[in-house]
């Protein structure tokens, strides 16, 4: 074995025993781990619950090989917790295949990148929970009564929500409502074509990227499950389903609904982690780190197409008062409702952004001079003329802001003005506006 996988360009370390083997899983962190059915030292089953029992182990992807066609042994060896099981006599394309199908899972679910960087400091300490919410099960098959059939054998939880199909029908219900989490697939093993075709649409499509594929091969040959895995199917289920086979397809789909939740939890973090990055917590604005860049591409294309770009710097006048005064839980309360007031008086396709403290960024695409005018003494009225009643003060707090302005592009332009120019000028007039007294608007030379 050890001689296929290398000759096929895998990186392979060989264990003895399960216990040298657990003790390199844990130093060299493999992307897959392969057993005998009997060890040594141990079954492969306790090898497998030993491994599954680990916290860098538990999502980790293990193939057992046993030496006999034993389908009561299959069963209990996916119940003690193996991602696959083939026996001895599979042919090479399909070992293959489970090998590349096994480790392209690792990498799509994340888990591999949780693995690395699941440390507090990337905000990933939370434990994984165990609770696995409703999914949806699409089973489809040619033959709709053979669907039904397959549904009504299944005995799942509740938490799965089970619909068959024809190929056809599939594709209306995607369109209607979206891909299912889990589709199980029927393969005619002896005209497997149709079957593989709709399998490789499926599984090209983006809509159903993040779907698992269960591929279900009726009397059909190691070829069509090795084909049916390089299309995107995660995991194959050789000979049919059956009543008699009710267990080992339940087992299987458990554990891609596994792999569906650990990936949909990973591409949940990350995207909570990158909103973070980019938002401000308090007002829920845009902070400088995106406000930055898209404020660079704001001024490019209004370069391009010779329009108008107005940059205004805002700050809230005299706000280390209020906190002084009202205390920072108000100073807080403030910046909301000064971010609300504000963006209430934008058009739709403004940019407001928190630049830090109570300093904010808005940028006006296509906004002539008179216009940015009107938008920025609005602004400066909507805050200043009408105080802020606080839950617990004892009186209403009156807040005003002072708004720094340049403007860019236009037709008459005699030069390109780049975002850090306009910025910049637009905060010399912020200055200036403040030193005149405050609650005003002040422009920037160029744009008076």
């Amino acid at each position: 074995m050890r001689i296929k996988l290398a000759s096929a360009y895998y990186d392979v370390i060989q264990a003895s025993n399960g216990t040298e083997a657990l003790s390199i899983i844990d130093s060299e962190d493999p992307d897959l781990v392969m057993a005998g059915h009997t060890l040594s030292d141990m079954t492969g089953e306790t090898f497998c619950q030993k491994i599954k029992a680990s916290e860098t182990g538990r999502d980790r992807p293990v193939l057992l090989i046993m030496p006999a066609s034993d389908r009561a042994a299959l069963v209990s060896a996916l119940r003690c917790g193996a991602d696959q099981v083939l026996f001895d006599t599979v042919s090479d394309p399909l070992l293959f295949s489970q090998v590349r199908a096994l480790i392209r899972g690792q990498y799509i679910s994340g888990q591999s990148f949780l693995q690395d960087n699941s440390g507090p400091e990337f905000g990933f300490s939370e434990p994984t929970t165990p609770f696995l919410s409703t999914l949806r099960i699409a089973i489809v098959a040619d033959d709709r009564s053979l669907a039904r059939q397959w549904q009504n054998d299944l005995r799942l939880p509740q938490q799965y929500k089970l619909s068959n199909h024809t190929p056809r029908s599939l594709m209306r219900d995607i369109e209607m409502r979206g891909a299912p989490d889990i589709l199980m697939v029927g393969i005619d093993g002896q005209i497997p074509e149709c079957g593989l075709q709709l399998l490789a649409a499926f599984c090209a499509n983006s809509r159903s990227a993040s779907t698992k594929v269960l591929a279900v091969i009726t009397a059909g040959e190691d070829a069509v499950a090795a084909e049916a895995l390089d299309l995107g199917a995660n995991d194959v289920l050789l000979n049919g389903f059956t009543r008699e086979e009710a267990e080992e397809t339940m087992l299987r789909l458990t554990r891609l609904a596994r792999r569906k939740h650990l990936a949909d939890s990973m591409h949940s973090t990350v995207r909570n982690g990158l909103r973070a990055a980019l938002i401000d917590p308090l007002t829920g604005l845009y902070n400088r780190r995106y406000a930055f860049p898209h404020l660079q591409k704001m001024a490019e294309e209004a370069a391009k197409a010779s329009d108008p770009l107005a940059v205004m710097v805002a700050d809230i006048d005299h706000f280390k008062q209020i906190n002084d005064q009202h205390g920072h839980v108000a100073g807080d309360e403030i910046l909301r409702r000064v971010t609300k007031r504000m963006a209430a008086c934008l058009p739709g396709d403004a940019l407001l952004a928190r630049l830090g403290g109570e300093e904010f960024l808005i940028a006006t695409p296509s906004t002539p001079g008179s216009e940015a005018r009107q938008i920025a003494r609005r602004l400066c009225d909507t805050i200043g003329n009408a105080p802020f009643n606080l839950p617990g003060a004892t009186a209403l707090i009156p807040v005003t802001i002072s708004i720094g302005l340049s403007l860019g592009g236009g037709r008459t332009a005699q030069q390109t003005t780049s975002a850090m120019q306009l910025l910049e000028q637009a905060d010399r007039a912020l200055y200036g506006a403040k030193s005149d007294g405050r609650n005003q608007v002040m422009f920037s030379r160029p744009a008076a």
